[in-house]
């Protein structure tokens, strides 16, 4: 039987906190290689975000915006936004490194 391993490094687990009780959180994932990131980015949207198109972006069940998006090979996640716009700026605030 063979055997899969799944290697990544988190990166970055934060929890903001803008006005009131307002929160979300970002999740940073780095693989080994694009093509796992991009295999895990699928499986996530797939698996959570059905919803979401092409956006990566969808209202969930607690009526808060999650949002799965890869660059490269990372995945970030942001989870429990208030807005799809605030989903949207905590992903646009990541900097990634430059290849």
């Amino acid at each position: 039987m063979k055997s899969s391993i799944l290697r990544f490094h988190v990166i970055l687990l934060a929890i903001f906190v803008t006005g009131g009780e307002e929160t979300a959180k970002l999740l940073v994932v780095r693989y080994p290689d694009e093509s796992q990131a991009e295999a895990a980015c699928q499986s996530f949207s797939e698996g959570y975000l059905p919803d979401a198109k092409r956006s990566g972006a969808a209202r969930v069940e607690n009526k808060k915006w999650m949002l799965g998006r890869r660059h490269q090979n990372f995945v970030a996640v942001v989870f429990e936004a208030a807005s799809k716009e605030r989903a949207e700026s905590l992903f646009a605030a990541v900097r990634f490194p430059a290849k």
